[in-house]
């Protein structure tokens, strides 16, 4: 199963066609409180990379949390999510491929792969602001502390990014994803709600509240709802 993935991720890869744009690349880092399952300072990196053309468009992210207790790791979790978007001659239509893997220790989730077409629609498309929405289907693989699945999951999702000047933005985006055999009771959702103010050219000040739930988490003593609050800085590069 792991080739398999491997070879979709390369061939996904070498079938884009190269178009020149520019990357818009940055990198998070902050400290976090957290309610929900525990309550403990955490240490989190988010990394994105987004190049945005007239035709294409490329959406990368890596997300990853760590937590010690008294020297010893007490959570992790780490997120990962890559999107090609195609859009013939600038039309607010398009049509994805959407890469996305989860690893959550909280909840007992080993791995959570997922792959699959998604079609989605430009309601605003500009350089200061973005506004979509797209839903999918996605072939998943889900090994959790529990059991093996292999499964089709529908996805929902929403973006907004609006850059107020050149010192300033808001970004928010929500996600929900769930077995369709088990619609309203094998589900997750994460919704993420973001400001940033610029310090210097390529350092910002970033605030951040993602809430992320799962409907049936595999561990037995974890709660369905987390809530993390962020503050720290952004390096855009």
């Amino acid at each position: 199963m792991k080739q398999f993935w491997c070879s979709v991720c390369v061939a996904i890869i070498f079938w884009v066609p190269v178009v020149e744009a520019t990357w818009d690349n940055e990198a998070s880092l902050g400290l976090n409180y957290r309610s929900g399952n525990t309550e403990k300072s955490l240490y989190k990196i988010n990394i994105k990379s987004e190049k945005y053309t007239t035709d294409h468009d490329w959406l990368h992210s890596l997300y990853a949390e760590q937590g010690m207790t008294e020297a010893l790791q007490t959570e992790g979790l780490v997120r990962f999510k890559s999107e090609y978007r195609f859009r013939a001659n600038a039309q607010p239509y398009y049509a994805s491929i959407v890469v996305q893997g989860l690893h959550d220790a909280i909840r007992g989730v080993k791995l959570r792969a997922q792959l699959g077409p998604s079609y989605g629609y430009y309601f605003v498309q500009s350089d200061l602001l973005k506004v979509d929405t797209s839903v999918g289907l996605n072939a998943t693989d889900e090994r959790t502390i529990l059991s093996h699945e292999l499964y089709l999951a529908y996805r929902l999702a929403g973006n907004v990014n609006w850059e107020f000047n050149q010192h300033a933005s808001l970004y928010v985006n929500g996600e929900i994803s769930g077995n369709v055999e088990e619609p309203a009771q094998d589900f997750q959702s994460l919704v993420v709600i973001g400001m940033k103010s610029a310090i210097t050219d390529t350092v910002a000040l970033h605030a951040e509240v993602r809430n992320d739930y799962d409907h049936q988490p595999d561990k037995v003593d974890a709660k369905k709802n987390d809530l993390l609050v962020t503050v720290g800085l952004t390096y855009d590069f």
